[in-house]
């Protein structure tokens, strides 16, 4: 498939993401992979970098899409599971992008 298919078939998830709920991307946790596609990627990527491991875990005075990066930098840390595998899960495979 080429990179202008993809682009193709992400404008349409895009485009279904705000069909699917309202506040799609407001909430954590994550209900479903459509709040992971809404999160926005610069503050989930800047709540993966900001992980530590003696830092406490972020509460609502960061973004639903910080704390999710954070939480998935924790999981890639230290393998312990939080509960999110299924939606992670779902995500992964609405996004999948065969070879």
């Amino acid at each position: 498939m080429s990179d202008s298919a993809y682009e193709r078939i992400y404008d349409g998830l895009q485009d279904a993401l705000a069909y699917a709920t309202a506040d799609a991307g407001d909430v954590f946790p994550p209900r479903d992979e459509w709040d992971v596609l809404a999160y926005n990627l610069d503050e989930t990527v800047q709540g993966y970098r900001d992980w530590t491991p003696d830092d406490p875990t972020p509460g609502p005075n960061h973004s639903p899409a910080y704390r999710w990066g954070w939480a998935n930098s924790r999981l890639d840390h230290t393998r312990e599971e939080d509960g999110y595998g299924e939606v992670r899960r779902a995500y992964a495979r609405m996004t999948f992008k065969p070879n």
